[in-house]
């Protein structure tokens, strides 16, 4: 009798381990079967991540460790081997994927828990629990968009506000780095952050048709930049806290001004220093300037007109021929002396 029970257990014992194997390989197959490895990368604002194995695709969607993109973006990832469930926590959201569900729970601040159903389920292999990437990351408010020609799907930070939404990088929970902010107003800024304020490199396009292209300080024009207006008019040229300031160049859209230029130096936003000023009608004024008017010594030039080929050399004050001055008209006349408002008093 023993001995029969002995021999049951020899034959017993190698059956089951033959199920185990078979169990084994079918379960690695069910995996594998609808799961080829893709030449596809993952970027995580622009800058590809680096996996222990490479994505793969199944059911047309992308699938690969989440781990590393998690710490790409600084969200937090956790295991519990007892319920196969990986819990990824970024911000103020929570999600929360297990092995071979369909679906997602998906946490939003204070909100309860909610289910949505992903492209494929998620699943074990080689050790590393693969997840859809795409749908994990637009739950967790990240930008994803697919670059069909370099085979990379890009994921970038996004974040909403009460007023607008914010794709890029983040510090501590504020935009730092490289992102775009765009205001429900249609208000648009895309380029470098600091500490949530517009610092670096940046544009800005206003709704209401402005638009400046330049560098940033704490939020303000600050360095140099290009700052154009609805109506056509352009300035390049040196910022000082968000002010035209030092050397550029303006110049005038379709108005009463349209076609002029000045190039010089600015002070708060007004000429102010040595410039030229070239009309569209051909005259030119060249040297001192205060408060946005020839003011100090300079010379103007007449252009096409009456006074075609004049020129005057002198003292100017808020705009006219002020002090001392020398007017040598085309026809070779000269009057030298003083003026007094475009007025020549005489030698």
């Amino acid at each position: 009798m023993n001995r029969s029970l002995k021999s049951e257990k020899k034959i017993v014992l190698p059956v089951l381990m033959i199920l185990m194997i078979c169990a084994m390989i079918l379960g690695s197959l069910s995996v594998h079967a609808s799961a080829e490895t893709d030449t596809s990368r993952i970027a995580v604002n622009n800058i590809l991540v680096e996996f222990n194995q490479p994505p793969i695709l199944a059911d047309g969607a992308l699938l690969a460790s989440f781990r590393p993109i998690a710490n790409a973006i600084g969200a937090e990832v956790s295991w519990d081997s007892a319920t196969r469930t990986s819990t990824i926590i970024w911000d103020y959201i929570v999600v929360e994927l297990q092995v071979g569900n369909i679906n997602m729970a998906v946490t939003i601040g204070e909100e309860e828990a909610h289910s949505v159903e992903l492209p494929t389920f998620s699943r074990i292999i080689n050790g590393e629990l693969f997840v859809p990437t795409g749908a994990v990351a637009r739950a967790l408010r990240l930008f994803v968009y697919w670059d069909g020609e370099e085979r990379v799907q890009h994921i970038n930070y996004i974040m909403e506000w009460l007023d607008g939404v914010y794709i890029g990088e983040f510090v501590n929970n504020e935009p730092h780095g490289i992102g775009t902010f765009i205001w429900d107003n249609g208000d648009i800024y895309s380029g470098e952050w600091h500490n949530g304020q517009f610092h670096g490199m940046g544009t800005f396009i206003w709704d209401t048709g402005y638009m400046y292209t330049g560098e940033w300080h704490n939020g303000q024009f600050h360095g140099w930049g290009t700052l154009m207006s609805a109506d056509g008019n352009m300035y390049t040229g040196e910022f000082v806290n968000g002010a035209r300031h030092g050397w550029g160049t303006f110049t005038w859209g379709p108005g009463e001004w349209y076609g002029d230029t000045y190039e010089g130096y600015f002070v708060n936003g007004v000429r102010h220093g040595r410039g030229t000023y070239t009309a569209a009608n051909g005259g030119i004024y060249t040297g001192e300037f205060a408060d946005g008017l020839p003011h100090g010594r300079g010379t103007f030039t007449w252009g096409p007109g009456e006074r075609y080929g004049d020129i005057h050399e002198g003292y100017f004050a808020n705009g006219f021929m002020h002090g001392w001055g020398k007017l040598t008209f085309a026809d070779g006349t000269v009057l030298e002396g003083e003026w007094a408002y475009d007025d020549f008093l005489g030698e």
